[in-house]
C-alpha cells in the first residue's frame, strides 16, 4: 500500500513538474517570440514646453515674416500647398501634390482630400485663391511677400485643384507655396488693411497639427503664453503630444530663470550654453544658420568703381582673427556658405592691400599735397583772415589778418607743425587735423579716400566686427566712417543707396536661391543688390539656375548647380563687389525626455517643428503580426536554427 501512495505521488509529481517546466518553456518561448516580433511604438501623451525670446500680436501667415516669434506658432497651426522637409532638405507636398509644367511657368496644385480646418470645415480651392489674392490688394502691408507674387495668376479648376501661371520660369515657386492657407469662411469679411489687428488673429483657425486651445495668456513671470492641443482631424498622421505650451520671455535670462519649467529653449546664446548643458537633461543641437554676412561695396560710387580699390580693401581684412572672439561665427567666402571652397577664399595681406590701393590711384599725400590741404584748412578755420600761399624754395604759406599783422613765411613743413600745436582756431587744434590729413590716402585730385560704411546697431557682434574692419582700412590710410543705425533707417538707407560700404546679413532661404540678391535687375533703388553690381554673365547662370532643363535627371541636375554654383563663387572672387564674411551658428535645446526629435538641416528656426508631430514622451512594445501562421512560421525558423 505504501508502495502504491508512493508510486501516486510520483505520478503526481512528474506531472506537475512536467507541466511546470511546459508552463516555463511556453512563457520562454513566447517572451522570445514577444521581443523578436515586436517593435517600440509611441504612446500619445504628454507636453512639450519651450521658452522663446520675444512675443507676439497676432497668428497669422501673412505677417508672420515681421515678427522672428510668431513664424514658430504659425508653422504649428497654418499649413501651407507645400513644405520643407529638412531630413530631405528640400520642398515636398503639404497641403496639396503638385505638378510644374516643361517651362516651370505653370504648376498645379492637388488638395489632400481629408484636409479640414481647425472648425471642421473641408479646406477647399477656394481658400488658396482667396489667401493668394489678398496678397495683391493694394491695401495688403507685407511689400515683401506682395513681391514674390507679383504677376502670378491664381486659378480655381475644381474644388480640390488650384493653377498657378507665372510670369517668367521659376523652378524655385514651390518654395514660395509654402505660405500658409487661411480659411475663406473666416476673414472674407475682413479688410485687408485690418487684417493685422483682427481678433481672428488672436485665436486662429489654421489646418495643421496642433490648434489654439485658448487666446494669449500671461503668468507671474510676465511671459507671454500661446497653448496649443492636438488636432486630432490633422490630415496626415496624429501628432503623439497632447500639448505644445510657447512661452515668450524679453530676454534669455528670464527663460534661464524658468529652467526648470521648460523642455526647450530656442537659440540659446553662446554665452549660456554653459548654464544649459550643466543641467545634463537638455540636448543641445549646433545649427548654421543659411544667412551669410558680407561687406557690400557700392560699385557704382566713383571710389568703388575700380577693382584694385575693391581688392585692397578685401586684403586688409583678417577675416579669421575678425571673428576669433566669437565661437559662434563660421567664416564664409562665397554667398553659398554650405559649399565654402578655400579656393574662393582672399588671403589677409596687409602689404599687399596697399599696394593694390596704390595702383588704383590712391596714394599717401606728399607735403606738397598736405600743404594745400592746410591752406583749405586755415581757410575754413580762420573767420576774417585773408590766406595767400607762398612758393619759394619750399612749401608754406604766409597768412594776413584784417589788422595788418601777419606770420611769416614758413618753409618747412616741421616748422608748420610746431607753430600750429598751441593755436586753436574755432575750438580745434589745427596740429591734429593736420596731422589727420597726412594719414589718408588721396587721389590724382587730391581728394581724400573716404568710405561711409553702414551696418545694423545690434547684435554686438555685428557693432564690433563691423568696426574692426573700419579700424583695419584705416590703418591702410582709408578714412572710414561707421554709422550704425536701427532697421527703419537702413531700410531707407537701402532705398536711397546712400552709402558706400554696408554689412548686413542675407537669408538664403529654402533653396539657396541668390538671383534676388545678384541679378543686375535688383540693382535698383527698390532691390536687394547692395553692391549694384551688373554682370552679364552672372545673370545669365542665375536665370539658368531658375529654369534647368526638363530633360536632366535630378543627378544631372545637382552636378549641374554645383558646377553654376563654382561659376558664381569664382566670378565673385575675381570682380570682388562684396567682402563675404562670416554665418552665425544657432544653438536649441531640447530635453532628452522627448523622443524622436530631429533638428538638423534648419532653414529658419521655425522648422524644428518639421516633424513636431512624430514627437513622443514614452513608449510601449507592439506586435507587429499576431496570428497563428505567423507565429509557426517564426518557430519553424527557430527550429531549423
Amino acid at each position: 500500500m505504501a508502495s502504491s501512495i508512493r508510486g501516486a505521488f510520483s505520478a503526481r509529481f512528474l506531472l506537475r513538474a512536467s507541466l511546470a517546466v511546459l508552463l516555463i518553456a511556453t512563457g520562454l518561448l513566447g517572451y522570445v517570440y514577444y521581443q523578436a516580433n515586436s517593435y517600440e511604438q509611441p504612446i500619445p501623451g504628454g507636453t512639450f514646453r519651450e521658452g522663446i525670446v520675444g512675443n507676439i500680436s497676432t497668428i497669422n501667415p501673412l505677417f508672420a515674416q515681421l515678427n522672428p516669434a510668431e513664424p514658430d506658432v504659425v508653422a504649428l497651426v497654418y499649413s501651407g500647398l507645400t513644405k520643407y522637409d529638412p531630413k530631405q532638405k528640400k520642398i515636398v507636398p503639404d497641403l496639396a501634390t503638385f505638378q510644374a509644367s516643361n517651362d516651370y511657368k505653370e504648376f498645379v496644385f492637388r488638395l489632400h482630400p481629408d484636409a479640414k480646418w481647425h472648425d471642421g470645415t473641408p479646406v477647399t480651392a477656394d481658400d488658396v485663391v482667396f489667401t493668394y489674392s489678398l496678397l495683391m490688394d493694394p491695401e495688403f502691408s507685407n511689400a515683401l511677400l506682395k513681391s514674390a507674387f507679383e504677376g502670378v495668376k491664381v486659378t480655381k479648376v475644381d474644388e480640390k485643384t488650384v493653377q498657378f501661371k507665372l510670369p517668367t520660369s521659376y523652378v524655385f515657386f514651390p518654395t514660395a507655396t509654402m505660405l500658409g492657407i487661411l480659411p475663406k469662411h473666416i476673414w472674407e469679411k475682413v479688410p485687408v488693411a485690418k487684417m493685422k489687428s483682427d481678433p481672428a488673429g488672436l485665436k486662429p483657425i489654421g489646418s495643421g497639427p496642433f490648434k489654439i486651445e485658448e487666446g494669449f495668456s500671461s503668468n507671474a513671470d510676465g511671459a507671454q503664453i500661446v497653448t496649443l492641443v492636438r488636432n486630432d482631424e490633422y490630415y496626415a498622421a496624429t501628432p503623439y503630444l497632447d500639448r505644445i505650451i510657447l512661452q515668450f520671455y524679453p530676454t534669455f535670462e528670464q527663460v534661464l530663470a524658468n529652467k526648470t519649467s521648460l523642455v526647450a529653449m530656442k537659440r540659446v546664446p553662446f554665452e549660456n550654453q554653459a548654464d544649459v548643458q550643466a543641467m545634463q537633461r537638455f540636448d543641445l543641437y549646433e545649427i548654421d544658420e543659411p544667412r551669410y554676412y558680407a561687406a557690400y561695396l557700392n560699385v557704382e560710387n566713383e571710389t568703388l568703381v575700380n577693382v584694385k580699390t575693391r581688392m585692397g580693401l578685401s586684403l586688409a581684412v583678417n577675416r579669421e582673427e575678425l571673428i576669433s572672439p566669437y565661437p559662434f561665427l563660421r567664416e564664409v567666402n562665397s554667398p553659398f556658405p554650405d559649399s565654402n571652397d578655400d579656393s574662393w577664399k582672399t588671403q589677409y595681406f596687409p602689404d599687399r592691400a596697399q599696394g593694390s590701393l596704390f595702383d588704383a590711384g590712391w596714394k599717401m599725400p606728399t607735403d606738397e599735397q598736405v600743404a594745400a590741404k592746410k591752406v583749405g584748412l586755415w581757410k575754413q578755420y580762420l573767420s576774417g583772415t585773408t590766406m595767400r600761399e607762398g612758393r619759394t624754395s619750399g612749401s608754406g604759406v604766409t597768412l594776413e589778418s584784417g589788422s595788418g599783422s601777419s606770420l611769416p613765411e614758413i618753409k618747412a613743413d616741421e616748422v608748420t607743425e610746431e607753430m600750429t600745436k598751441e593755436a586753436v582756431l574755432d575750438g580745434r587744434l589745427v596740429y591734429d587735423i593736420l596731422a589727420e590729413y597726412k594719414r589718408y590716402r588721396v587721389n590724382a585730385k587730391g581728394e581724400t579716400f573716404v568710405l561711409r560704411m553702414v551696418t545694423l546697431s545690434s547684435p554686438s557682434y555685428l557693432t564690433e566686427t563691423t568696426r574692426r574692419i573700419a579700424e583695419a582700412w584705416n590703418n591702410i590710410g582709408v578714412k572710414t566712417e561707421v554709422s550704425e543705425v536701427e532697421p527703419d533707417e537702413l531700410r531707407s538707407i537701402v532705398k536711397s543707396r546712400d552709402y558706400d560700404v554696408m554689412i548686413i546679413g542675407q537669408d538664403l532661404g529654402y533653396d539657396a536661391d541668390i538671383f534676388p540678391y545678384w541679378h543686375s535687375s535688383a540693382a535698383k533703388l527698390s532691390g536687394l543688390n547692395l553692391s549694384n553690381f551688373k554682370n552679364s554673365t552672372l545673370d545669365k547662370i542665375l536665370e539658368s539656375m531658375r529654369k534647368p532643363s526638363a530633360d536632366l535627371t535630378e543627378d544631372e541636375l545637382m552636378k549641374n548647380r554645383q558646377s553654376q554654383i563654382e561659376q558664381i563663387a569664382s566670378l565673385l572672387h575675381e570682380e570682388i563687389p562684396a567682402i563675404f564674411l562670416f554665418q552665425q551658428k544657432n544653438y536649441f535645446a531640447v530635453d532628452k525626455k522627448i523622443k524622436n526629435v530631429y533638428i538638423q538641416n534648419l532653414v529658419t528656426p521655425k522648422d524644428r517643428f518639421a516633424y513636431a508631430d512624430t514627437w513622443y514622451e514614452s513608449s510601449g512594445k507592439q506586435l507587429r503580426d499576431v496570428s497563428v501562421q505567423n507565429f509557426m512560421q517564426w518557430l519553424g525558423s527557430m527550429l531549423a536554427f
